[in-house]
């Protein structure tokens, strides 16, 4: 039996064993199943347990703290990323490109605008390349325009840090390089921002890392939330866009003082944290190093703990009635305890909500805001499968800006989180399409099916872009932009030789010298530019040339703008400024016979050459006028005046005046007053008349004019009126004194005496006129007439003649005559009077033949006839008027000679012993005589009143 036993023993118990296995493989399956299920579903068992557990309050809490780490995680990456970047030890270069695509339609509009400046241009892009190396020492920047996708201009500048140097070059333009330091070109402290550079690693390691930051964070969104209660759920089903999802409605309200205690506890909590002192001053301390920034850490930390109290005093004291004093909170959380909408409203109908649904593979989202009126709207629907999303939505801004759209996003399976693409599509609706339409109502093109089109694509590191504008399919208008990394490569440096420095303005110019917009314009024509975008490129460089040319005119650098506009060729008569530029180098030499025989045989147009010219001929006429040669000086001066006319200089009036001096001596009146009247009738002939000589000449003038070369033939047969004492002759009143008293008193004022105050220092008063005080009055008869009373009878006393004279002289030409004039005088007069005409056409910068129109004539003929006229009546009225004194046997004793003497001497701002030396005693005499003629009929004749 014992054996039996053994036996099965041996043989038997095999059976039982196998089921045991069995038996215990299908238990540790079970486990195992259960693990998978436990750990499948760990996050909506752990959801559950703590919805069951917690609070409302508390559960709420949790899941926002949760949804709150989830939004800044993105931000935590980029922190860390460029915490990380602040080492900038690794070398990188990347290239990014805009470009802007014209449609076939919207070249066509722009013709039909009349706009054809982009012709044959079907893109237009900007591209730029940037690198840098050497722990970000040195940076490299390479930026082209292109048209058709062709480089034509570029710009490429390096800057080094290391060794404070920047270098700008334009290469389609120029081989050679502006070189400078980075101060004088940039304002950069180049030693500062090494210093920055150099520092860098140190303050990335005292900024806190990415977990440290978190839990600040963390810290400060959990005393937020502690501020929150009286939390409320409900448990709701919300529908977003035909999408429906269970979900539990969280609501609370916040009132000004729960907002106002919440930011005060975490101002000072904030001003209470060690931790964020000892990162605050740590980073601070690492900026230290950089002298340029000033800092003290200690200081720094007491000037922002300064600042937070500040703060705090002012939150507390802000008033409670708040238009926003209660604001209800909303928040929608799903089953898994994931926020899927937020809803605000405040006190005056405020509102803002945003949402998304879920049911299995679809959604729908939406968000807007309101206040009385919907300002802003999108809603929509789509699908997600995989790490495809895609649906469609609605988009309304303020009721104008209203378009349907499409959306599909998504990732590449292998490397989801470096490969993405987005497409939107937006289709006008609504008032966005009568707007566009009622644009395009004259036609400018056919609007079929318009689409606005967004793409994105990431690939790794490259990034690109697309806006378009599409009509029936077709890019009416394409905006793109790509950016892509490049393999490193070493900054080159100019050799010595292409180097220009850009210390100074001269040297700068060097360089704008050596750009060639002629080889450019070629060079662009070859590469198939359309010529009018490769002409008006390379005028733009003419442009700052000629600019900087005329710059260096100014300047008087006249070889360094010489060298410019002979780059320039004939572009904007830069030819005519290259010889101008020749002319002033021969004028500087005073080589002044050189530089007009230059100007007038290539006769250059600018202005430039004109200041040229007129300067030759005033140096030209100094000379000869310092050799006395004072004829041939004097024709030089005329040339430079006639260019000038409002300026004579000094030696040009001595010159008149000497010339001018010596026909007088001579008899020839005529030509002695054309001379005399030359100083006369310049503008800035007071400036001179201090000199006696000048007012000589000034005295001399008009009686050169009047009477000189008339009085040997006042013994013609002369027929006088019957009575020339009968003369009705109207009563003068008194406003007609006053007004020209007025008048005559601000000119002497103002011509004589050079005061601007004039106006002001009369004093005006309705009824009684212009009043005086004596030193006025001596002062504008220059001594003659000390008293206001006695200027007042000399003013008078002029105010009547200038009333009276006019109608002696129509009444003495009616009723008498003379049996013979001196044409030659009258020929005299004629030339004198063209001579003024002339002289004020130059004044005015006026053609004699045009300023005779000004004058009221047709033509010079028609001027010169009336002038004829004119000398003839004169001639008559001074014969008559001397025939008179001979008949009424009127004489002058020497007082009354004296006294008239005085009075045009004061008029010509002279004395009297200096009236008499410069005018002859017989000239004098006729002169007074036919003015006591004057006086005579004025004083006798008889008088009615005017009506």
């Amino acid at each position: 039996m014992s054996e039996g036993i053994t036996e099965n023993k041996e043989t038997k118990p095999k059976k039982p064993k196998k089921r045991g296995l069995i038996i215990g493989l299908i238990a540790l399956l079970m486990v195992a199943a259960g693990a998978v299920f436990i750990g499948l579903n760990f996050k909506s068992i752990e959801t559950a347990f703590r919805k069951r557990t917690m609070s409302p309050e508390e559960y709420y809490k949790h899941v926002e703290l949760q949804a709150i780490r989830n939004a800044y995680a993105p931000a935590m990456e980029r922190y860390e990323t460029l915490r990380e970047g602040l080492t900038v030890t690794e070398e990188k270069q990347s290239a990014s490109k805009f470009q802007i695509e014209l449609g076939d339609e919207l070249q066509e509009l722009f013709r039909k605008f009349g706009i054809n400046d982009f012709k044959g241009v079907d893109t237009i892009g900007l591209e730029l390349t940037a690198g840098q190396s050497n722990h970000a020492m040195t940076q490299s920047f390479l930026a082209k325009l292109l048209l058709n996708e062709v480089p034509v201009i570029s710009g490429d500048a390096l800057l080094d840090f290391e060794e404070d140097l920047m270098f700008l070059g334009i290469p389609e333009l120029s081989d050679m390089y502006l070189f400078s330091t980075l101060a004088d070109a940039m304002g950069y402290d180049a030693e500062s921002t090494k210093e920055l550079l150099q520092v860098l690693p140190a303050l990335a390691e005292q900024l806190p890392d990415r977990k440290v930051t978190e839990k600040l964070l963390e810290r400060y969104t959990e005393l937020i939330l502690s501020e929150i209660d009286n939390i409320r759920d409900y448990s709701e089903t919300l529908e977003i866009e035909d999408v429906k999802q269970n979900c539990t409605r969280y609501s609370y309200s916040l009132d000004v003082e729960q907002i106002r205690d919440t930011a005060v506890l975490i101002l000072e909590e904030l001003a209470e944290d060690e931790e964020f002192e000892e990162y605050f001053i740590g980073v601070v301390s690492a900026l230290e190093e950089v002298d340029a920034f000033f800092l003290d850490a200690e200081d720094a930390y007491d000037s922002f703990i300064e600042a937070i109290e500040e703060k705090i005093v002012e939150i507390e004291s802000l008033d409670d009635e708040d238009e926003y004093e209660r604001i209800k909170v909303n928040v929608f959380v799903d089953d898994d305890g994931k926020v899927i909408a937020r809803d605000y409203q405040m006190k005056g109908e405020f509102q803002f909500f945003s949402g998304v649904t879920r049911e299995k593979e679809d959604f729908g989202f939406s968000m807007h805001l309101v206040t009385d009126d919907p300002i802003f709207k999108i809603e929509g629907n789509g699908e997600q499968k995989s790490d495809e999303v895609s649906g469609e939505f609605a988009l309304d801004c303020m009721d104008y800006l209203v378009a349907k759209g499409s959306f599909k996003a998504g990732s590449d399976n292998k490397k989801p989180e470096e490969n993405r693409s987005y497409k939107v599509i937006l289709t006008p609706d609504g008032k966005l399409s009568e707007l566009i339409e009622e644009w395009n109502e004259d036609s400018y093109f056919e609007l079929k099916e318009p689409k606005l089109i967004f793409e994105a694509e990431t690939i790794g590191e490259e990034f690109r872009s697309e806006l378009s504008f599409k009509n029936d399919g077709e890019v009416f208008v394409g905006i793109s932009y790509t950016t892509v990394p490049e393999e490193v490569k070493e900054p080159v440096y100019p050799p010595e030789k292409k180097r220009i420095t850009a210390e100074t303005e001269e040297e700068m110019l060097r360089w704008v010298a050596t750009l060639d917009a002629a080889a450019f314009e070629e060079n662009l024509i070859a590469q198939n530019v359309p010529e009018l975008w490769a002409e008006g490129l390379a005028d733009i460089v003419r442009e700052e040339q000629y600019d900087e040319a005329e710059w260096l005119f100014a300047n008087k650098d006249y070889e360094t703008a010489q060298v410019l506009f002979h780059a320039l060729g004939d572009y904007n008569n830069a030819d005519d400024f290259e010889t101008t530029c020749r002319a002033m180098v021969l004028y500087e030499a005073e080589k002044y016979e050189e530089a007009l025989e230059l100007l007038e045989v290539t006769e250059p147009t600018n202005y430039y050459a004109e200041f040229c010219r007129m300067d030759c001929y005033l140096q030209k006429a100094e000379k000869l006028f310092a050799e006395e040669n004072y004829a041939e000086a004097l024709e030089y001066y005329k040339l430079y005046i006639n260019g000038e006319p409002e300026h004579l200089p000094q030696n040009g009036m001595e010159c008149y005046y000497r010339l001018g001096l010596a026909a007088y001596e001579n008899k020839k009146y005529a030509e002695a007053y054309e001379l005399f009247s030359q100083i006369q009738s310049y503008k800035d002939a007071e400036t001179y008349m201090s000199r006696s000589d000048y007012e000589g000449a000034l005295t001399k003038a008009p009686f050169g004019r009047l009477y000189a070369p008339d009085y040997e033939a006042f013994t013609g047969v002369v027929t006088l009126p019957e009575n020339y004492l009968e003369i009705p002759l109207p009563t003068v009143k008194e406003n007609y004194y006053q007004s020209y008293m007025c008048e005559y008193a601000y000119t002497q004022m103002c011509y004589y005496i050079g005061n601007e105050n004039a106006w002001e220092e009369m004093q005006l008063d309705p009824d009684l006129g212009v009043h005086f005080s004596d030193a006025q009055a001596e002062e504008m008869s220059g001594g003659i007439y000390p008293t206001e009373v006695s200027y007042q009878a000399f003013m008078r006393k002029k105010c009547e003649e200038y009333y009276y004279i006019p109608k002696l002289k129509e009444y003495l030409l009616a009723n008498g005559s003379v049996a013979q004039l001196d044409k030659e005088s009258i020929r005299r007069n004629v030339v004198k009077a063209r001579t003024e005409m002339e002289l004020m056409a130059s004044l005015m910068n006026k053609h004699p033949e045009y300023y005779v129109t000004l004058l009221g004539f047709k033509n010079m003929d028609e001027f010169l006839a009336d002038a004829e006229e004119k000398a003839r009546e004169d001639q008559m009225f001074y014969h008559i008027l001397y025939g008179i004194a001979k008949k009424e046997g009127l004489s002058l004793s020497e007082e009354e000679f004296t006294a008239y003497a005085e009075e045009f001497a004061c008029s010509h701002r002279i004395t009297l012993e200096e009236f008499l030396n410069l005018n002859d005693r017989a000239v004098l005499e006729q002169a007074f005589l036919i003015e006591s003629a004057m006086d005579y009929l004025i004083d006798n004749a008889s008088f009615t009143e005017e009506k």
